[in-house]
């Protein structure tokens, strides 16, 4: 499982290191992995700091208010229709409708 380190955290290792402190001895006091403390220290000469790395946002396709307009203007249309006209699969939708609150149930008359 992944640690989340400080960046204080993360240049004291690095600092220690540079400074010339074994890499067996930063390991153990700091308690990280060999690979940690390479990818810190590339980090930090490449760049010269150690902040993290901020993830990309997921793009969303589908805009809401065009989704619910939709939904608005099909009322009996299924997930599996609207996804198409969205060009997503139908548990995207699912999931968008339940975020915005949308129920689709639907009454289906026995024959």
């Amino acid at each position: 499982m992944k640690k989340h380190h400080s960046k204080d955290f993360k240049e004291c290792a690095v600092k220690n290191y540079e400074r010339g402190m074994s890499r067996q001895e930063v390991l153990q006091i700091f308690e990280i992995s060999t690979d940690t403390l390479t990818r810190w220290v590339r980090q930090y000469r490449k760049t010269g700091d150690l902040s993290s790395k901020k993830r990309p946002c997921k793009a969303r396709k589908i805009d809401d208010e065009l989704l619910l307009k939709y939904v608005k203007e099909h009322p009996d249309a299924t997930l599996k229709e609207i996804a198409e006209e969205f060009s997503v699969r139908f548990q995207t939708i699912w999931e968008r409708l339940k975020r915005l609150k949308v129920t689709r149930k639907k009454k289906y008359t026995s024959t």
